[in-house]
């Protein structure tokens, strides 16, 4: 999924990027010049959806693109961002990478304590994001537009067409459905 992000971003696309679990693919497969990939360095989960409104604020005229991981998304308060977006005109894309699960959550207990319980019965209390969320509705409830996408080839039309909701003037959501961990 990251390459062909990668392929598909415009190279005046400002990349916010809080992947998590996932940080590591990004940082090998999306090159962007400096001052076009931008992310906290530091946990501070959910800051990134927000951060987009203030970025797409302080610089109008270039596409901004948000790469997060479903947890991420979840913890941003989407829906007071993605309104606020529309009523700033403020529009960005979010691309979710998701999972289904809370893994970064997940995957310390399960390396701490490979032997434990919750390894032994898979029950990780908590980390399943269930029921699932439709994040595209979401979008659109929030005067945006979404769409889901189930592969790497799928990826850059959907961006093309998010790029394309933004330049309108709508957020526009990708959930990336990634295979759970």
């Amino acid at each position: 999924m990251m390459a062909a992000l990668d392929r598909a971003l415009p190279a005046d696309a400002i990349l916010i990027e809080e992947a998590v679990t996932n940080r590591f693919a990004v940082a090998r497969q999306v090159a962007r010049q400096p001052g076009r990939h931008l992310q906290t360095g530091a946990p501070a989960l959910g800051w990134a959806v927000g951060a987009a409104v203030g970025v797409k604020l302080a610089r109008p005229e270039a596409p901004v693109v948000v790469v997060c991981g479903d947890g991420s998304f979840n913890c941003a308060v989407p829906t007071a961002a993605l309104w606020c977006a529309s009523r700033a005109a403020a529009p960005f894309v979010t691309v979710i990478l998701n999972n289904r699960s809370y893994h970064a959550s997940r995957r310390p207990v399960a390396t701490l304590y490979p032997e434990g319980a919750a390894v032994r019965g898979d029950d990780f209390p908590e980390t399943a994001l269930t029921p699932e969320i439709d994040y595209p509705l979401l979008a659109r409830a929030c005067g945006g537009e979404g769409r889901a996408v189930e592969t790497p080839a799928e990826l850059g039309d959907a961006l093309a067409w998010a790029l394309d909701e933004a330049g309108r003037g709508r957020c526009a959501v990708l959930d990336a459905r990634l295979p759970p961990p």
